[in-house]
């Protein structure tokens, strides 16, 4: 999400990915990352004062000072974060989406090589050639509802592309 170096890049992208920042002070940066600390992870609060001046300076947060203590400053997101923010929850979300298609797609060739095997099945014990076609219809069925998966998965990629 972000270029250049920055404390604790991983908590903040999560902070900013979990929540809108509107006048936020300081403390309330600190409280949320604590909150996501894993294991064996300290948490300085000068390195998130830091990588506060970092954002600023970057465009990514802007300041104003309180109204009801001057030494106190709240911090709101600006357009460059919200537009950073789409553009990596699109590019997640079109990594997701190509996932799912390879994932059907898989089960497609596994149902073709399933049908190809009922139908060698077919030819060894002709005896229980009802019960095959039945098997091969419901085969069918499950590959047109991947079919159709996999049409609902191209039609979203083609709306995020736009």
């Amino acid at each position: 999400m972000f270029q250049f170096y920055l404390p604790h890049t991983e908590k903040f992208e999560k902070v900013f990915l979990q929540n809108e920042i509107h006048e936020w002070e300081a403390k309330m940066f600190l409280k949320k990352i604590k909150n996501l600390k894993g294991k064996n992870s300290t948490i300085h609060a000068s390195h998130i004062y830091a990588s506060l001046r970092t954002l600023l300076r970057h465009g990514f947060l802007s300041f104003k000072r309180s109204e009801s203590n001057s030494r106190i400053f709240l911090y709101s997101e600006t357009e460059k974060l919200k537009q950073n923010r789409n553009h990596f929850l699109n590019s997640r979300l079109k990594k997701v989406i190509e996932l799912e298609k390879s994932l059907i797609n898989k089960n497609i060739i596994s149902l073709n090589t399933q049908k190809e095997y009922l139908h060698e099945l077919v030819l060894k014990y002709p005896e229980l050639n009802s019960e095959f076609i039945n098997l091969d219809q419901k085969i069918d069925l499950y590959g047109e509802e991947k079919r159709e998966k996999l049409k609902i998965l191209d039609n979203i990629l083609k709306i995020l592309r736009k």
